[in-house]
């Protein structure tokens, strides 16, 4: 692939994080990460290369900004989830233990 290739998965990367509201598909992402890690080992490396870098590494920091929040919801979701197994597991053991009573 070419370096206008790289430059055309960095542009559909461009239009997915400028799209509101901000929804990550993982069928997208999916698909995205195949074709650039097909694309990246045989980019051609020529004169446009270090503003792909750049652009690339901009792209990437705007990701992390975008999902930053997406991550702190997962992660309350998760802790949320958890302490709601404690307390079923935990009611199940008292019910059991009452029953004998």
């Amino acid at each position: 692939m070419s370096d206008q290739d790289l430059g055309e998965l960095l542009q559909q990367m461009a239009h997915w994080l400028e799209a509101e509201p901000f929804e990550p598909g993982s069928e997208f992402l999916g698909l995205w990460l195949e074709d650039w890690a097909r694309a990246l080992p045989t980019a051609e490396r020529g004169p446009r290369w270090p503003d792909l870098v750049a652009q690339a590494h901009a792209l990437g920091a705007r990701v992390q900004a975008r999902t930053g929040p997406l991550l702190a919801q997962r992660d309350t979701l998760l802790a949320e989830l958890s302490l709601q197994g404690r307390g079923q597991r935990a009611l199940r053991g008292y019910q059991t233990g009452t029953r004998g009573v």
